[in-house]
Order: C-alpha cells, then structure tokens, then sequence
C-alpha cells in the first residue's frame, strides 16, 4: 500500500521497498541516520532476518514504535512462530529480546460477508510496562512458555470487558 508522502502539516511516511530481507538491517539503520521515525513498519515477517530485526529495532529506542505482521491461527502460535524464526538467528537471546520489547498483539482476520468485509479481532493482548499483569506475562515470553499465555489473553479480556482498558492503562 502506496504510503509515502506527506501527511498533515508535520507527518510524513517515507516508504521503502526491500527486495530481500537481508537488505532490512541497513535500510533501517539508513532511516534511523537520515530520519529518526517515530513508527517503523516492518511488514510481514517470514524469515529469521525480519523477525531479529523487529525485535532489535523495538529494543534500541523507547520513543519508537515498530509494528509487523506475522501469520497465524492465534496469539500464541503467531508469538511461537516469531520466536522460532528469531531463535534461528539470536539463539536464546530471541526469548529475552521479545519479553522486553513486546508492548501489543492483535490477532485479526478479514472476513467477506456478501460484498462488505469485516474486520474481526477475536484475540488481543496489551502489555504495560510494568504492574503484576506485565510481570506475568512477561515472564512466560522470558521462559519461552508461550502456550501459557493463553490464561493472560482470557484473563486481560475479562478484566477489559468489566472494567475496561483504563484498567492496563494506569501507572500504579
């Protein structure tokens, strides 16, 4: 999607094309020496090389957002899938990397009904950067226990649906 250009009066998106994932380090770096943005998008991330260096980018700055995609059937095979990918070449280090980085996830899919699509998110998880709820989770993304994270994602949307998400959004 053509997103390049200016946007509002102090916004602009500069969007560039990578032919392999291999090129993605560098174009980051390049955009961090000529830009400093405030959101990178990665895209989709199907090889050990994007999924290292999503992790490393969110890592690297605390005023920078990165968002990417990655496929799968939920939440928790989605984060398997990017630790599979980034333990290929960070080792151990992937595990660690993503429980200090991971802010959100949203699982999504697009569904046609007749002519009109449906944007459906039947899954989400928001990390804060600390309380016991962040501690929690980031805990089993440390330990590589991903499928327990199933028991967080149903607690969060029980608490958000009853008190909404005010409730992961103060700094008690």
């Amino acid at each position: 999607m053509p997103l390049h250009g200016q946007f509002g009066e102090f916004g602009r998106c500069i969007q560039t094309e990578v032919e392999t994932e291999e090129e993605l380090p560098s174009r980051i770096m390049r955009a961090h020496t000529f830009a400093s943005p405030d959101i990178i998008y990665i895209g989709e991330i199907k090889a050990a090389v994007a999924a290292v260096e999503s992790l490393r980018v969110a890592l690297g700055s605390n005023t920078q957002m990165v968002v990417a995609t990655i496929h799968g059937t939920d939440i928790v095979a989605a984060l398997q899938r990017l630790m599979n990918f980034a333990k290929e070449a960070d080792g151990e280090n992937a595990a660690l990397n993503l429980s200090m980085s991971l802010a959100a996830v949203m699982h999504m899919s697009l569904n046609s009904q007749g002519e009109e699509k449906q944007l459906d998110v039947p899954e989400s998880l928001f990390i804060p950067f600390s309380g016991d709820f962040s501690d929690s989770v980031r805990a089993l993304l440390k330990t590589g226990s991903l499928s327990r994270l199933a028991e967080n994602i149903q607690q969060q949307r029980n608490v958000m649906f009853r008190h909404g998400a005010e409730v992961y959004l103060r700094n008690d």
